[in-house]
C-alpha cells in the first residue's frame, strides 16, 4: 500500500482524532504491510498499550485477523469498542470475526444495527457475503426497502442493488439477481451516470503480494504458475499489464487442498475475501491487492479453469520458470500457444478488454451467470465501445 493509501486508511479509521494519532496509525499500517516488519509492529503495539493508547487495540485485532487467530482478534476489537463504541470500522471488523467464528446470527444482527447508523457501502458488501439462504436474501431486501425510504442517493442505490444481485446469484436465485441488476441498469441510464472504471492497481503492491504468495506455496512444496493477464504481462512486458486489476495464478487440481487454504489464511498478510467462489481461492492481500488462484482441471488433451459463468480451455501443459520482476515463477513453456488460445493476437495491447467476451477459449457453462455478467458490463467502461455487442448477445439468449 502506497503512502496515499496508508493515509486514506488511517484518516478513515481515525478522522475524528488528533493529527499525531493519525500519523501514529499510519506507522502501524505501514508496519503491517510486510511480514518482515511484523515483529516491529508487535513491539510498538506493546509499548503503546503500556502508555494506555486504546486505539492500538483496533490494529492488533486487524493483525490477528490476518493470522486467522480470530478469537484473539475478537478480544482486541471488543477492548477497542469499549472505548470507541461508535467506530464503524471496529464494528465491521467485529462482524467479520463473528461470522468467521461461526456466529452468523449475531453477525447479521450487528450488521442490521449499524446499517441504520452509517451509509458505508461496505455494510452491504458484507451482508451480501453472509447470505446463504433465501431467508437471508429476503431480510436483505427488506432492509434495502427501509433504507431507500430515507436515502435518495442514486449511485448508492445502484451499488446496493448490485450487492443484492450478487447475493441472490450466490444462492442461485437468478431471477431475483437479474431483477436487481436490471433495476440498477435503468437507474444508471436514466440519470446518465458515468460507467465505472477499474480500480487503481499498484504494481509495487502486486509484486509484494506475489512474493508473499510464493512464500506460502514454497513452504508447502507446491508449484503454482502465472496465468491469464499476469502471464501475458510476464511475457509481453516483463511487468504487470497497465490495465490489470488483480493477480492471476494457477494450481493443478491434485495440488489443491485444505492445507493450502489454511496456510494462506495463517500466513499473516492474506484473507479469503470470497469464500463462496468455486473457481479456487479469491484472496485479498493486506495491501489491498486481489489474487485469484484458479484450480486447473485436466480433461483429456486439454485443461481448464473456471469462473462463475465460463470455463477457459488450454492445450499446453508443460511448465518452465520465467524471470518476472527479479524473481522466478512458473509459466507455460509454449507461451505463444497458450496466449494465442487466450487472447488471439496477444502481442497487441488492448485497453478495453473483457475476460469472457474477448477470450476465444471461453466456453459458457452457466448461462444465468453469463446473462448477469452482460448486464454488469453495460455499466462498465467496456460498454462505451461495445454496448451494441452486449445488447446483441442478450437478444440471442
Amino acid at each position: 500500500m502506497n503512502l496515499k493509501g496508508i493515509f486514506r486508511k488511517s484518516f478513515r479509521e481515525t478522522k475524528k482524532w488528533y493529527l499525531h494519532m493519525i500519523l501514529l496509525h499510519m506507522i502501524l499500517i505501514y508496519l503491517m504491510q510486510k511480514k518482515s516488519r511484523h515483529y516491529i509492529f508487535l513491539k510498538l503495539c506493546s509499548y503503546l498499550s503500556k502508555v494506555n493508547m486504546k486505539t492500538v487495540f483496533y490494529y492488533q485485532a486487524e493483525f490477528y485477523f490476518f493470522y486467522a487467530e480470530y478469537k484473539k482478534a475478537l478480544n482486541y476489537i471488543d477492548l477497542f469498542l469499549e472505548k470507541y463504541p461508535l467506530n464503524i470500522d471496529g464494528k465491521l471488523l467485529k462482524i467479520q470475526l463473528l461470522y468467521l467464528l461461526g456466529d452468523k446470527t449475531k453477525a447479521l444482527y450487528e450488521l442490521e444495527k449499524i446499517q441504520q447508523e452509517s451509509n458505508r457501502l461496505k455494510i452491504w458488501m458484507l451482508m451480501s457475503k453472509l447470505v446463504d439462504t433465501k431467508i437471508d436474501l429476503k431480510n436483505m431486501e427488506k432492509l434495502y426497502l427501509k433504507y431507500i425510504e430515507k436515502k435518495r442517493n442514486i449511485s448508492t442505490k445502484i451499488e446496493i442493488q448490485k450487492y443484492i444481485s450478487s447475493a441472490a446469484a450466490s444462492i442461485e436465485a437468478y431471477d431475483i439477481a437479474e431483477h436487481y441488476l436490471k433495476n440498477s441498469l435503468k437507474l444508471h441510464e436514466k440519470f446518465s451516470l458515468k460507467n465505472t472504471k477499474k480500480k487503481y492497481f499498484s504494481k509495487y503492491d502486486a509484486l509484494i503480494a506475489l512474493e508473499d504468495l510464493s512464500s506460502v506455496f514454497n513452504s508447502l512444496n507446491i508449484k503454482f504458475f502465472l496465468v491469464s493477464g499476469t502471464f501475458l504481462g510476464c511475457i509481453r512486458e516483463n511487468n504487470f499489464i497497465s490495465n490489470d486489476y488483480d493477480i492471476d495464478v494457477g494450481v493443478w487440481e491434485e495440488d489443491f487442498s485444505n492445507e493450502l487454504k489454511i496456510a494462506l489464511e495463517q500466513y499473516g498478510t492474506f484473507y479469503i475475501h470470497d469464500p463462496k467462489w468455486k473457481g479456487g481461492i479469491k484472496l485479498k492481500h493486506i495491501n489491498g491487492i486481489l489474487i485469484d488462484i484458479f484450480v486447473h482441471y485436466k480433461d483429456g488433451c486439454k485443461h481448464y479453469h473456471l469462473g462463475s459463468a465460463v470455463k477457459w480451455y488450454n492445450s499446453t501443459f508443460d511448465l518452465i520458470k520465467y524471470d518476472f520482476l527479479g524473481k522466478e515463477y512458473f509459466g507455460f513453456k509454449e507461451y505463444d500457444r497458450y496466449l494465442s488460445e487466450n487472447y488471439g493476437d496477444w502481442r497487441i495491447p488492448k485497453k478495453n478488454f473483457d475476460n469472457i467476451l474477448d477470450t476465444p477459449n471461453a466456453v459458457i457453462f452457466n448461462e444465468n451467470n453469463f446473462i448477469l455478467h452482460l448486464y454488469s458490463l453495460l455499466m462498465k467502461q467496456y460498454a462505451i465501445d461495445y454496448k451494441n455487442t452486449i445488447l446483441d448477445l442478450l437478444k440471442k439468449i
